[in-house]
């Protein structure tokens, strides 16, 4: 059941490696083109899974897995 979970987590990652370069920007390097590669990358830029998801939420109101437009903060 995990395995199948970690799966879908990976494979809804590596569909959006386009998307999360262009939110990251020089961020990553711009020959990155697989999500391993991309995955490294990013890693080696932020040290935490949590500042990723800040960076993304704060500047682009996504997330590493999908896209979460139609939320707004509370009033």
């Amino acid at each position: 059941m995990e395995a199948g979970c970690l799966q879908r987590a990976w494979s809804a990652l590596t569909a959006r490696v386009a998307t999360l370069k262009d939110a990251f920007g020089q961020l990553v390097s711009s020959t990155v083109s697989d999500g391993l590669s991309f995955w490294r990358d990013l890693r080696q830029s932020f040290d935490s899974v949590p500042k990723m998801l800040c960076f993304l939420s704060q500047h682009h109101q996504i997330s590493l897995l999908r896209h979460y437009r139609c939320l707004r903060p509370p009033a």
